[in-house]
């Protein structure tokens, strides 16, 4: 399509020039592989959103806003972002399963941990013997309801779930 801008009568140099930038940065990410994504698994856009927060990230940003619509596969980018890493995703309780579902379908490496429906010692059991064996887990991904983090006064909690190398993902942030 980008090509047939670029050929079409009356395109002019200059316009030509940003189309061919704009096709040279699709087709790097269309060849990109993406570690630890099973392939085929995205769509072009999804690819693209996952692409530029691994950029944002390997720059050294400490936050990136994923805002795309409702239903677009926004579990799947983060995903993908971050599948070589280590991730705890902070989510609302009634999506903490859609999260572990979705990891089936776009993870090659489906460690994943789901922790709702425990008791916060049972879950802080769970994440001090994952912390414990962390380097034999690369990468780990934990999901957990925002929930287990409302009990403040118990600062392990959070410390528990992240650390200078997890990735933290607060899913329906605007929520909190």
């Amino acid at each position: 399509y980008i090509e047939g801008l670029m050929q079409k009568e009356g395109t002019s140099a200059m316009m030509k020039k940003v189309l061919q930038v704009v096709l040279d940065k699709f087709q790097e990410i269309h060849d990109a592989e993406i570690p630890g994504v099973i392939d085929g698994s995205l769509l072009f856009f999804q690819k693209y959103c996952a692409f530029e927060i691994r950029r944002r990230m390997e720059q050294g940003l400490r936050g990136v806003i994923l805002a795309n619509d409702p239903g677009t596969g926004k579990t799947r980018v983060v995903q993908s972002a971050t599948a070589d890493r280590h991730t705890t995703v902070i989510t609302p309780n009634s999506v903490v399963s859609a999260w572990e579902e979705e990891a089936g379908r776009v993870l090659e490496n489906t460690d994943v941990v789901a922790l709702r429906y425990l008791h916060s010692e049972v879950r802080k059991n769970i994440l001090r013997t994952r912390r414990s064996t962390r380097d034999a887990l690369t990468p780990h991904h934990t999901y957990v309801n925002r929930e287990f983090l409302r009990g403040t006064k118990d600062s392990e909690r959070f410390a528990l779930l992240s650390d200078n190398k997890t990735v933290v993902v607060h899913d329906e942030a605007h929520s909190r």
